[in-house]
């Protein structure tokens, strides 16, 4: 239930500020977040905008921070064997694999930021990579929910099954497309 009016509301919110930037008279190019600024000032005012901005930036920033930061955590526990479901809910002396796998991820990516990696060259490269390697993925959850490993109530049959596989191909054809455009057009 929160996670989903969580998701609703994000949503909302993104629509809204597309829509009010959009909609600026005066909008040339958002390329900048002094163009942004701009853009909000027009509606809500230059201390009004640059408050709403930051809060943005500093909301998107830490979320990001604790998604990708978990989502490696508990990726590298698994991939050891250590996994638990329920490791961000015990102490750091119930589950030390973990938090130590977490401070290790937050101290990465700390030191490849304090190495003056361009960010914006890095984000983009990391699109780029998940482009690229998207099919694979949708490809084995395609496999999976077609396997006699799920029950058949589950499983996907008939046209449903052709439905998803040629929505799977489309997503396959455009972000392959997309990441070898990237890299050579």
């Amino acid at each position: 239930g929160q996670t989903l009016f969580g998701s609703f509301l994000t949503q909302l919110v993104m629509i809204g500020a597309l829509v009010t930037m959009a909609a600026s008279p005066k909008v040339t190019n958002l390329e900048s977040v002094k163009d942004m600024e701009d853009t909000l000032a027009l509606a809500f005012g230059r201390i009004t905008a640059r408050v709403l901005l930051s809060m943005a930036f500093v909301g998107g920033s830490l979320c990001a921070a604790f998604v990708v930061s978990l989502a490696a955590a508990w990726a590298i526990c698994e991939a050891s064997g250590t996994d638990d479901a329920f490791s961000l809910d015990r102490s750091l002396r119930d589950a030390p694999r973990f938090y130590g796998a977490f401070l290790a991820v937050v101290l990465l990516g700390c030191g490849v930021l304090m190495m003056g990696v361009n960010v914006v060259t890095l984000n983009v490269f990391i699109e780029l990579m998940d482009g690229l390697l998207m099919p694979m993925a949708v490809g084995f959850l395609y496999l999976l929910a077609t396997s006699d490993t799920l029950p058949e109530e589950v499983r996907l049959v008939g046209t449903r099954k052709a439905v998803v596989g040629t929505i799977f191909t489309m997503c396959t054809v455009i972000s392959l497309g997309s990441g070898v455009y990237g890299l050579f057009g």
